[in-house]
């Protein structure tokens, strides 16, 4: 069966609000919302990489890199989170069915699979001690004299993936996707993601999600910086020369722009101008403003503005100094109040 709900990811660049918009559209009865960020698509090993590095950058023994990785990725993210374990639980969010359209997905594209070694599961997937020991096995035919057919007897092995230059990988993820959505069991106008795919490349996401809709949201380099201080959200706001590199790059790299699929929303204008601003996103996605039923109860504006100008408040008084280099280096980004 396929899902008859349309796609939209809302993605920002890391601290933008782009889980306002999200809140937003919780108000309405037609749009469902897949709670917290959504990374399988996205994130490096995941569903789009996988694709594109099977499509794009094939090999024989690649591909079964490409593959192990993916597993190894969802086995993480599907599991539940647990004290000592990271998790997204996505295994429950799909029914306690992730894990079977997973493997039904990767059965779908792998051509062959069979029992073999490769150096590279020894460097990317085993412990010190494992190594040894298969280094030791490799020791004793080479100085030893045992036979080259006990090695390969006696190597450890694991299981190994072979997918076909020419299969439509694409194709079979459509139908992975398409058969976890359903397993949400939704008839909602829109179903909606926070952090669907990337807020550049969309091009790239395009064979996943034919004809899907989204909405960027970007905020004043000045909070983000703070915000990014305050909460560790970044690697890179050691100095603030690391971040305006980072916030200029990632703003300039296949920039998107409004058109009939892309709405660009600046976190501000959703406070600051709120009826404005959100009768944009409801043209946008062409909801009826009548199924906005729980108006004000998920965002509201008169709460969120404590997110604006956070340089004035007096526990960033110290930052003033940087403050003011932002404003110079980045001022086409900040927010004219």
């Amino acid at each position: 069966m396929k899902i008859n709900s349309k796609i939209l990811s809302v993605a920002g660049y890391g601290s933008t609000g782009s889980s306002a918009v999200v809140n937003f559209l919780e108000e309405f009865n037609t749009c469902h919302v897949m709670g917290g960020e959504f990374r399988l698509v996205q994130d490096p090993d995941g569903l789009e990489e996988l694709c594109c590095n099977l499509s794009n950058s094939w090999g024989w023994n690649r591909s079964d890199a490409y593959i192990r990785r993916f597993i190894k990725y969802t086995d993480i993210i599907g599991r539940r989170i647990s004290p000592i374990k990271y998790g997204e639980n996505l295994n429950k969010a799909f029914n306690f069915n992730f894990f079977e359209h997973r493997d039904k997905f990767i059965a779908d594209i792998v051509d062959t699979k069979w029992t073999g070694h490769w150096f590279y599961h020894d460097y990317h997937e085993r412990n010190y001690l494992e190594v040894l020991i298969e280094n030791f096995k490799r020791s004793l035919s080479w100085h030893f004299g045992f036979s080259r057919l006990w090695l390969r007897e006696n190597t450890k092995k694991s299981a190994m993936y072979f997918v076909r230059s020419d299969k439509d990988v694409y194709s079979s993820a459509r139908k992975f996707l398409n058969e976890l959505f359903n397993e949400l069991d939704i008839a909602s106008e829109y179903l909606v993601f926070d952090q669907l795919i990337l807020p550049y490349h969309k091009e790239k996401f395009e064979p996943l999600f034919p004809n899907f809709k989204q909405i960027v949201v970007d905020r004043d380099p000045r909070d983000v910086y703070l915000d990014a201080k305050n909460y560790n959200a970044y690697p890179i706001t050691k100095n603030i020369e690391s971040f305006i590199s980072f916030y200029e790059s990632s703003r300039k790299v296949n920039a998107p722009t409004n058109n009939e699929s892309t709405l660009l929303i600046q976190f501000e204008d959703l406070i600051c101008n709120y009826n404005s601003t959100t009768n944009k996103i409801v043209d946008f996605l062409g909801i009826d403003v009548a199924n906005h039923t729980k108006q004000l109860t998920r965002f509201d504006p008169k709460i969120s503005i404590a997110n604006t100008k956070t340089w004035l408040k007096p526990e960033n008084a110290s930052h003033i100094g940087d403050m003011a280099i932002v404003k110079d280096r980045l001022s086409k980004w900040c927010y004219e109040y």
